[in-house]
């Protein structure tokens, strides 16, 4: 009987575990605080664009769908440098269009430059880009961004867009939206304050 006791206390104690709730205390509540770990090693987008097309002399309303992938040439923590590949569909005068792009990045100053290729023209040009959260945490949140692109040598072709992160849990989440706490500022009550000592009272005076 007593072998069996001991062993259902050994039962019970080796499968439990602690309430869930502990694990969802925030730190400042008894609660553990969770590792982010190092940021993905490749890192997933996916976007649109829209913007006017100026090759062969021609000025066409273009739409387009993208997705690529971005990898840190230095530490990922900074964010310095990095190379991206993005592939991309899209209409153009009524018409498919599609193509690739290689970047540099430098994500810490949200600049690109590279290569586009078009398939339709067949044709290797430079392409300049900027992306801007415009917010803390991203203008949609979860880390999207502004995205403008500009091909100098494409007769100055130009799109607005957004670039929205995929497959990356933490991104634009753990920073608050706002910059700013505004603190209470409470109400204060004037205190008159009488010296014990007489002599002090007059050297007061």
């Amino acid at each position: 009987m007593k072998n069996i006791y001991y062993l259902g206390l050994i039962l019970i104690t080796g499968f439990a575990t602690p309430a869930r709730a502990q694990y969802d205390r925030a730190p400042n509540r008894g609660g553990y605080t969770k590792s982010l770990g190092l940021p993905e090693s490749l890192k997933f987008h996916a976007g649109f664009q829209s913007g006017t097309y100026r090759g062969n002399d021609q000025s066409i309303l273009i739409a387009e769908a993208n997705f690529g992938v971005y990898r840190d040439l230095m530490s990922p923590i900074m964010g310095v440098l990095g190379w991206s590949a993005e592939a991309y569909v899209a209409n153009r005068n009524k018409k498919g269009d599609g193509g690739g792009r290689l970047m540099l990045e430098i994500p810490v100053l949200y600049i690109a430059g590279g290569v586009d290729y078009n398939i339709r023209d067949d044709a290797w040009d430079l392409l300049l880009s900027l992306k801007l959260p415009l917010q803390r945490g991203g203008i949609f949140s979860r880390g999207t961004t502004v995205r403008i692109n500009w091909l100098p040598t494409r007769g100055n072709t130009a799109s607005l867009g957004i670039r929205v992160p995929l497959w990356q849990p933490h991104k634009g989440k753990t920073r608050s939206r706002d910059g700013h706490v505004k603190l209470h500022i409470p109400d204060t009550v004037p205190i008159n304050y009488i010296p014990s000592d007489p002599n002090l009272q007059e050297s007061l005076m």
